[in-house]
């Protein structure tokens, strides 16, 4: 039975709108309401559909295209990029309505006037690129079927500023939301892996990453340059090559326990950091990780680790630099410490392999 919502009329009648059980000019006709009725469902840009949203589960894909409306997908199952839309530029309101279960890659690519897109529960499946180029979306929520944000899925999305997740998702493709704007996004705990470049670019001011993901892939958050603080749970043992790269306004920073490695450039151009510990866990520190922090004061490099990339530290401003490796780290060739403010770095008592001077720094037993 068809679901049904009433409109109530000034005059203290109502009137009942019934969602056809059948596409318009698929087998079905087009209802037929009051004048009255006609002009509201008229102002809604989806032909009644968005008083039904929430309400009744509209059964077609429907569309306005240059004004006109129109249902491309009517019959489908399964919205592709053979389906009408992709680089369509007129293209600005979408409902994909429960007749769709999902939506193949580059569906919507391109479709730079779409400013409105509202998608059914009944689709489980997004594919890579779908909504990519689509300048004009400002917000979306994806279906709670959905279990992955697709590689590329809003890459270019320059005005998409909020986006719902659900909890069936649990993983976040590569470079998923690169150049989409994104003030603010919650990721469920439900995430386990988060993509290369996945929020490159974008204008987040804060990230809590999951517990669960053990890996901040390469660019994760490169040129993030409005974040300011990151959450990095204990799951993480990796921070890959440039993950935070020139997000110069980060200040809060704590790199758990749990990561063993820093990749190369990881935080290059973090010039708002002041102090850094790396702690026990790490083992390794890639080439110009900590490069061109120009407010980094302070740091203190952990136990744990046995190699140092080159200039990792290089052209930052440190004043204090302690090392409690009791063995003394590997060094790249053409060092690993680069021009720093101080000339000594302070190691452990009885530590190894350190000299009286270590990469031009002198050295001071005294931790």
């Amino acid at each position: 039975m068809p679901k049904s919502i009433d409109i109530l009329h000034g005059d203290g009648t109502t009137e009942t709108i019934v969602a056809p059980s059948t596409p318009f000019g698929g087998g079905g006709g087009a209802p037929s309401y009051s004048a009255e009725v006609n002009d509201i469902l008229d102002e809604t840009t989806d032909a009644g559909i968005r008083d039904a949203i929430g309400i009744v589960t509209y059964p077609f894909t429907t569309d306005i295209d240059a004004g006109v409306f129109v249902q491309r997908t009517q019959d489908l199952s399964s919205i592709t990029d053979q389906s009408g839309y992709e680089g369509d530029t007129d293209l600005a309101s979408v409902y994909v309505g429960s007749n769709v279960t999902s939506i193949g890659s580059n569906s919507f690519d391109g479709c730079i006037s779409l400013k409105t897109i509202v998608i059914s529960d009944s689709v489980t499946s997004i594919g890579n690129g779908a909504f990519a180029n689509c300048a004009e979306l400002t917000s979306i929520t994806i279906p709670s079927g959905v279990t992955t944000i697709a590689d590329y899925l809003f890459q270019h999305c320059s005005k998409l500023f909020t986006i719902t997740i659900p909890d069936s998702v649990t993983s976040i493709g590569n470079y998923s939301f690169q150049y989409a704007s994104l003030g603010s996004i919650t990721i469920p705990d439900s995430v386990t892996s988060i993509g290369a470049g996945a929020f490159g670019s974008t204008q987040l001011e804060s990230i809590t990453i999951p517990d669960g993901v053990s890996s901040i892939e390469n660019y994760t958050f490169s040129y993030c340059t409005f974040l300011t603080s990151a959450t990095i749970p204990n799951s993480v043992t990796t921070i890959g090559n440039r993950a935070f790269y020139s997000c110069y306004r980060l200040t809060d920073l704590t790199i758990p326990n749990s990561v063993t490695t820093i990749g190369n450039n990881a935080f290059y151009n973090c010039d708002r950091l002041t102090d850094l510990t790396i702690p026990n866990s790490v083992e390794t520190i890639g080439n110009y990780t900590f490069q061109q922090c120009t407010s980094l004061t302070s740091i203190t490099i952990g136990s744990g680790v046995t190699s140092i990339g080159e200039t990792a530290f290089g052209y930052s401003p440190v004043t204090s630099l302690n090392c409690l490796a009791t063995t003394a780290p590997t060094l790249a060739a053409k060092g690993s410490f680069g021009t720093l403010m101080t000339t000594e770095i302070h190691v452990p008592v009885g530590a190894t392999g350190y000299g009286t001077t270590y990469d031009g720094l002198t050295v001071i037993y005294d931790l």
